[in-house]
């Protein structure tokens, strides 16, 4: 931010006060404030204590009230998730998740594909059952047009746009994924859905017992 100086980085929460003064002074008002990545910001956190993260994130809450605008903080998948999403999936304390009014995973479909899913992993604003993708596709190039002789327009803009579609439309032009026959993982799920159909009804303790053999 023009006019205020970090010595050691831009930190949460021991900044926010002096960030939400810069921001109330700037015409017109600020509407939206992104972080990223939130974890290269908050030094001295222990970003696996819940206590510690809700604590941090308060102070964003605070300045997105008093400005009345919209915050965006920016982390990355864990390892485990291998960014496979849900609420867990992102690094640190669940307590990301659970301060955030609404929580949106990102990933690529597959390795390869141009097609990134977009969905709601948490929303306290509204439903979270439909998920998107979206690519992005190159637009004109004024200087490969000129090269080719074609005509255009001097107000054309030379920009690339995000095209967007419902996940269900490209998840049926994939090629599906399954568990190979035989492996740990298609015996888990078989051995699963065995257990629920032949008995809804079994002890919970009974299932895992059956788990662990």
């Amino acid at each position: 931010v023009e006019g205020l100086k970090f010595p050691d980085g831009l930190l949460v929460p021991v900044d926010i006060p002096r960030l939400t003064e810069k921001f109330r002074n700037i015409h017109p008002p600020v509407k939206l404030v992104i972080i990223d990545p939130i974890m290269a910001y908050l030094g001295g956190i222990d970003t696996n204590k819940d206590n510690e993260v809700r604590s941090a994130l308060g102070s964003l809450r605070t300045m997105a009230q008093e400005l009345d605008c919209a915050v965006i903080i920016c982390r990355h998948y864990n390892k485990a998730s291998k960014g496979k999403g849900g609420i867990t999936a992102g690094g640190g304390s669940i307590a990301f998740t659970g301060a955030a009014r609404s929580v949106i995973g990102t990933q690529r479909i597959n390795k390869g594909s141009e097609w990134v899913r977009f969905w709601m992993t948490k929303s306290n604003l509204g439903p979270t059952d439909q998920s998107l993708q979206f690519k992005v596709e190159r637009g004109h190039d004024r200087d490969e047009l000129l090269r080719r002789g074609e005509s255009f327009d001097e107000d054309m803009i030379f920009t690339s746009k995000i095209v967007w579609q419902k996940a269900q439309a490209i998840d049926e032009a994939e090629e599906p994924t399954t568990p190979e026959d035989g492996s740990k993982l298609a015996i888990a799920i078989a051995w699963r859905e065995d257990a629920f159909r032949l008995d809804s009804e079994r002890l919970v303790v009974e299932l895992f017992r059956e788990s662990e053999a």
